[in-house]
């Protein structure tokens, strides 16, 4: 993610066949988690809309953002002046103009889609603004300012500042522009803008007065910009006496001063009204925006309907809470229809991997063995590496040797816990890899040399050879963004490499929602061959090649839910107390079952490389 001023384009026109090319250009400077589920529902209804960042909050506070959200957004512009939030609120146009001098030119887009960090938006941009011809403008509330002028805040007469600040940009209208017409204004939360608006208001030099919601549709009209004003796109506005009892065929946007409960956007969506929603300031539920527009729940990978429900249980630790997934029927994707908001209280304290690495391999005689031992697992012929090496060692780092890392030797593990994987390659000599995990309760430095951040990939700089995520991909909530950013931080002929459960395995259709690895709520995905060669492709991969690697537990866990016995109970085959569940013959036959259904490509995970297109 660059945060700086650089190039991202050349500003080339290509052929227009059926209107402007849209992009959204996101305003923020605070609330990065409100902002994070605004991006994401963005990214759900304009998968392919590039959308860039306009960060105008506090400098000090920009790396921490660009780590949070960089894997939302396609771009990431700072506002680089340090000024105080009522400035920024009063004069946003200035944080516009420098974005485009500095970098929108730069950029590849005929129309430009201002959205407002607090809005929510319901509808896809096409389908809003589709129908705007090059050049044309479009402003939500597009009114002459003397008919709100007596309710409006911005140009409340009863205020002396604003009346100063009015006259002021007149007299600017009137000095600079020749312009002697009346104010305009918008409720400026979503706008589009033409290129060549943004061209012209940069030139125009103007000053910090007035206020950016009647200075920009009113600069509009004094540059001969055509302005729509036909556009079904008519907004009722709470406090506007000519408004608020507007018909619902006109209620497209939706502004009021307070939070709008939930059960009213879905009320408006559901009825084809709510295309916009301001201000809406709590975490908006984790499923598709058109779920509320259609009724119908649509995947988060390819957007098909996913209408079956499969009603699962918390069983890995026994809390037995009840969570909702459902199945796409086109791609076969399962996922949580709701992310509870106390996601983290499900992962205890013993599911992450944190320990004392360098305690356990205090021993230098250990270290070294350990190390040629991992080395000859990953360079010697199959036979002779599988010789060398124990189960619980293999798993793993089987999965590294299709990746050819004495020619891919800089690595980054993503949701690495306490790096485990990392140490090892570190004592079989390979130095330069590192990892990130933002559950990590502070960055860690061992005595190997090897560094763990606490992050999330957006900080990661690169480039690396190798981009790994061991059984972490299916815990994100953003899967298409988290490709795109690994597709970013690859070096020319980097790989990929994702190890994850399946969906379509034997074990998922056999065992339903006792299967292991569904592992309600935590994993939010549970992917398909299918699923996943969508993700790719959207992101700039190709699936180069699959490595089925499921194991005996696939049965014996899922056999011990359907008992009712979680993972993490005593009696637990995991932990060997009590009474055994199972026999050996039992076990033996499910370890040979795993070996066939990974030959025939059914086991219940694989390793996924990826390579960029």
């Amino acid at each position: 993610m660059d945060v700086t001023g650089g190039d991202r384009g050349d500003g080339a026109e290509d052929p227009q066949t059926d209107g402007p090319r849209l992009a959204v250009l996101f305003w923020f400077y605070h609330e990065p988690e409100i902002c994070a589920a605004r991006l994401r529902h963005l990214r759900a209804l304009n998968p392919d809309t590039p959308i860039y960042g306009l960060f105008g909050g506090s400098l000090s506070d920009a790396a921490a953002i660009a780590a949070q959200l960089g894997t939302l957004l396609d771009d990431l512009y700072v506002y680089g002046e340090e000024r105080d939030p009522v400035w920024k609120h009063r004069h946003g146009d200035q944080l516009i103009a420098a974005w485009h001098r500095d970098r929108g030119r730069q950029l590849v887009w005929d129309t430009l889609v201002v959205v407002q960090w607090d809005m929510l938006v319901l509808r896809p941009l096409a389908e809003l603004f589709g129908s705007l011809r090059t050049g044309e403008a479009l402003f939500s509330g597009f009114r002459p300012a003397a008919e709100v002028a007596d309710w409006w805040g911005w140009l409340n007469p009863r205020n002396p500042e604003r009346v100063v600040d009015r006259n002021a940009f007149q007299n600017y209208l009137r000095d600079r522009q020749g312009y002697e017409g009346p104010l305009w204004c918008c409720l400026f939360i979503v706008v589009c803008l033409p290129r060549i608006f943004l061209d012209r208001y940069v030139e125009a030099g103007h000053p910090e007065i007035g206020f950016l919601e009647y200075k920009i549709p009113t600069l509009a009209r004094a540059f001969g910009i055509p302005i729509r004003e036909d556009h079904p796109f008519k907004p009722w506005w709470a406090a506007d006496p000519q408004t608020k009892g507007a018909p619902d065929s006109d209620r497209l946007l939706n502004a009021v001063g307070a939070d709008v409960p939930r059960e009213i956007i879905e009320a408006e969506g559901a009825a084809g009204r709510g295309a916009i929603i301001h201000p809406f300031r709590q975490h908006f539920p984790s499923v598709p925006a058109r779920t509320l527009l259609e009724g119908v729940f649509r995947c988060r990978v390819c957007d098909g309907p996913a209408e079956t429900r499969h009603a699962a249980r918390e069983m890995m630790f026994g809390r037995r809470d009840p969570f909702t997934y459902r199945e796409c029927s086109a791609c076969g994707c399962l996922q949580i229809e709701t992310v509870p908001e106390n996601l983290a209280d499900y992962y205890g304290e013993g599911y992450y991997s944190f320990g004392d690495l360098d305690a356990e391999f205090a021993d230098p005689a250990l270290r070294g063995a350990y190390g040629e031992r991992v080395r000859a697992l990953l360079t010697l012929p199959e036979a002779e590496a599988l010789a060398v090496s124990h189960a619980d060692m293999r798993r793993p780092l089987l999965s590294l040797r299709r990746l050819d890392l004495a020619r891919r030797p800089r690595i980054l593990d993503v949701g690495c816990g306490s790096g485990r994987l990392l140490y090892q390659l570190r004592l079989a000599g390979w130095d330069a890899v590192e990892g990130v995990d933002p559950f990590l309760p502070q960055d860690v430095v061992y005595a190997n040399g090897l560094e763990v951040r606490r992050a999330e990939i957006g900080a990661a700089a690169g480039p690396y050879d190798v981009i790994m995520l061991h059984h972490v991909f299916e815990h994100l909530p953003d899967p298409l963004a988290t490709l795109r950013a690994v597709r970013g931080r690859l070096a020319p002929g980097g790989l990929c490499l994702l190890r994850l459960p399946l969906a379509d395995s034997e074990a998922c259709e056999t065992y339903g929602v006792d299967w292991v690895q569904l592992d309600a709520p935590r994993h939010l995905f549970l992917h398909t061959k299918a699923s996943l060669e969508r993700l790719a492709e959207r992101s700039g991969f190709r699936i180069a090649e699959v490595a089925y690697d499921s194991y005996d537990l696939q049965f014996w866990g899922s056999e011990q839910y359907r008992r009712d016995i979680p993972l993490f109970d005593p009696c637990s085959y995991r932990w060997g107390q009590g009474a055994p569940l199972f026999t050996p013959e039992e076990i033996d036959r499910w370890r040979d079952r795993s070996v066939a259904l990974n030959a025939e490509g059914r086991g219940d995970q694989a390793a996924f490389y990826l390579e960029a297109v």
